[in-house]
């Protein structure tokens, strides 16, 4: 087993949460503000019975910014304790897909990462066995205002809060769970009709995460229940991504102890207040190790998980409070110059693209 780390390597083990954000191209990293060495190898992913695709990222941290550089060129392999195996393709830079049909993701079965990085260090992960059955969700979105502080100013902003009622598997043994909250809404760009066609510009479907920054944890050790109610996990500002149909999507996985620790310990490295008062948070433990050298620091956790999906939407009168306008205001008229190039161009958003999801309707 790897040695833990002193807790100068913890501090510097903050990036692990960044790289969430590798993964999302989201445009609100966690705030991250400590002194660490670069060239650190941080790996995010997991595998999981939906359908994917599923994505692994791969960074090297950077001595100075918060986000790890993506790592190119790399060889990424997932492989099965029934001796199945598929190596992941590079999609983007740093961003190795495994696509959806190309490996059957088995309760019961465990599965691991194999990297292999362009200068041949080699790297593996503990392997995750996959629980054999995880809870089922009612979401639900309430929108309320509230206020914020803005330069001594108090505002009073909109919100969008998704809560949860979860049905949890029964069992004679402690479970735990982990909520990972995506969004995805309808991008409408300022309606120019083409000159040749006539038509107006077809939208955009953009995705991310509406609050990267929770991290949505349950333990059922000590306790017994079956059900959880009105569980929040996800607070979302309303902006222009709620002037047409927007989807919260939850999906809920059931993860071993060991996943649940590291989340456990990221989660209080996040969100300490401060205070002096605050149990010192213990070293997060991954489970990426280099094969050739156990000592090395590595960043990260690879997780295979059961995983139950489900999704809710809202449209623009749902919301009850106002929802400013952003690429077609009636009192600019739809050739106003004054608007973001977005509204002319909706595939600059990152995650965009013009094709909906499957789902969609």
């Amino acid at each position: 087993m790897r040695r833990r780390n002193n807790l100068n390597r913890f501090l510097k083990a903050l990036v692990v949460v960044a790289v969430i954000f590798i993964t999302s191209n989201c445009n609100d990293p966690v705030n991250i503000k400590t002194e660490r060495k670069g060239g650190v190898l941080v790996v995010s992913g997991k595998v999981s019975t939906l359908p994917g695709p599923h994505t692994i990222a791969l960074g090297l941290t950077a001595a100075v910014n918060q986000t790890p550089i993506p790592l190119t060129g790399a060889t990424v392999t997932i492989l099965s304790s029934d001796g199945s195996n598929v190596q992941c393709a590079e999609t983007n830079p740093g961003k190795y897909t495994l696509f959806d049909g190309s490996l059957a993701v088995v309760p019961g079965l465990s599965y691991h990462i194999d990297i292999v990085l362009p200068d041949g260090r080699h790297y593996r992960s503990i392997p995750e066995m996959v629980q054999p059955v995880t809870g089922v969700d009612s979401p639900f979105v309430e929108f309320e205002r509230q206020s914020v502080i803005i330069n001594s100013t108090e505002v009073k902003e909109t919100v969008a809060k998704l809560y949860t009622n979860t049905i949890l598997p029964q069992s004679n043994s402690a479970q735990y769970f982990k909520w990972d909250i995506e969004e995805v809404y309808m991008f409408e760009q300022t309606p120019i009709p083409n000159p040749f066609t006539g038509r107006i510009p077809v939208p955009c479907f953009v995705s991310g995460f509406p609050d990267p920054q929770r991290i949505n944890i349950f333990s059922t050790e000590n306790i017994s229940v079956d059900h959880l109610d009105r569980t929040l996990v996800a607070v979302r500002d309303v902006d222009q991504a709620f002037l047409a149909r927007y989807y919260f999507v939850v999906n809920l996985s059931s993860i071993s102890l060991q996943d649940y620790s590291y989340w456990k310990n990221a989660d209080a490295l996040i969100n300490r207040t401060g205070s002096i008062f605050d149990t010192p948070p213990a070293p997060i433990q991954g489970n990426i190790y280099n094969v050739d050298d156990e000592t090395e620091d590595v960043f990260g956790f690879f997780e295979a998980t059961v995983t139950s999906t489900a999704r809710i939407f809202t449209l623009p009168h749902n919301v009850g409070f106002p929802i400013p306008f952003y690429c077609n205001d009636p009192s600019k008229g739809i050739y106003s110059p004054d608007y973001p190039t977005v509204c002319r161009n909706c595939l600059e958003l990152p995650n965009s693209s013009h094709t909906p999801p499957e789902w969609w309707f």
